[in-house]
């Protein structure tokens, strides 16, 4: 997926929790374990990810456990890049 970029928006495809919502694409997730942009640690991934922004805070693994977060990482293959708009992307990056 060519078009997925820093400062893209993406709607999360597939059938987890998290299809239909709307990410800013961070950065591509390194393959060492890295922190987010909150600073929680994460697992490198397989060259794939991307590091997320969720709109508001969803429930995310975390260990054992989970935790409320605005930051995530996904699989390029499950995004799809979308045109918001310029006050749509304002919107959504005030609300987080």
């Amino acid at each position: 997926m060519s078009d997925l970029k820093p400062g893209v928006f993406a709607v999360v495809l597939g059938n987890s929790k998290y299809a239909g919502m709307i990410v800013e694409l961070i950065k591509p997730a390194p393959e060492r374990d890295f922190l987010l942009p909150d600073g929680e640690w994460h697992h490198g991934c397989d060259g794939d990810g991307w590091v997320l922004r969720f709109q508001k805070k969803v429930t995310a693994p975390f260990g054992q456990t989970t935790r409320k977060t605005y930051y995530g990482v996904g699989s390029a293959s499950k995004l799809q890049a979308v045109y918001l708009g310029a006050d749509a992307e304002k919107a959504f990056r005030k609300k987080s």
